[in-house]
C-alpha cells in the first residue's frame, strides 16, 4: 500500500491510497538535502512516499540527474533529527509542469529505519522504540 506524507511549509500530513483523508502530524518537519557539503535546501517542501522510496524535493534550482544526496529529516528549531537517508536524484520535474524539483530514490537504507520514521510521523510510536 503506498503511504504519502506531504509536507508544505513545515505542516505534515500524510495519507494512504486513495489520499481521499488526510491526517496530521501533530509536529513541524522540515528535510534538508546535504549535496556534497553544501546543504542548499532547508526546510523543502516535499511528497515521500514511503512504500516505493521516493520523494520528490520542491526546489527552485533542481539537482542533475545521478547526484547523491543525504536527506535530513528533523524537527525544527532546535534540529531534532528524526532520520537520515541517503539517496540518488532520478529526475527533474515534469515537462511543462509549474512546480520545479528533483525526484530522489532513497537507496541506502535499512527498511526498518524507514518504517521507524513512517510509524513515529503517524503517532503510533516514538523514535526511541527499539522493538520494530
Amino acid at each position: 500500500m503506498n503511504k504519502y506524507f506531504i509536507n508544505k511549509d513545515e505542516k505534515t500530513d500524510w495519507c494512504t491510497d486513495p489520499c481521499d483523508k488526510k491526517k496530521h502530524v501533530p509536529f513541524p518537519m522540515c528535510l534538508a538535502l546535504q549535496y556534497h557539503d553544501s546543504v542548499p535546501f532547508i526546510c523543502a517542501d516535499f511528497l515521500l512516499n514511503t512504500a516505493k522510496k521516493i520523494l520528490f524535493v520542491k526546489t527552485e534550482t533542481p539537482l542533475p540527474v545521478g547526484s547523491k544526496v543525504v536527506l535530513h529529516f528533523y524537527i525544527p528549531p532546535d534540529k531534532k533529527l528524526l532520520g537520515e537517508f541517503k539517496g540518488k536524484v532520478t529526475g527533474l520535474h515534469r515537462p511543462g509542469s509549474q512546480v520545479k524539483g528533483n525526484y530522489i530514490k532513497i537507496y541506502d537504507l535499512i527498511h526498518l529505519k524507514l518504517d521507524k520514521l513512517e510509524k513515529y510521523l503517524e503517532d503510533k510510536r516514538h523514535l526511541v522504540d527499539v522493538k520494530a
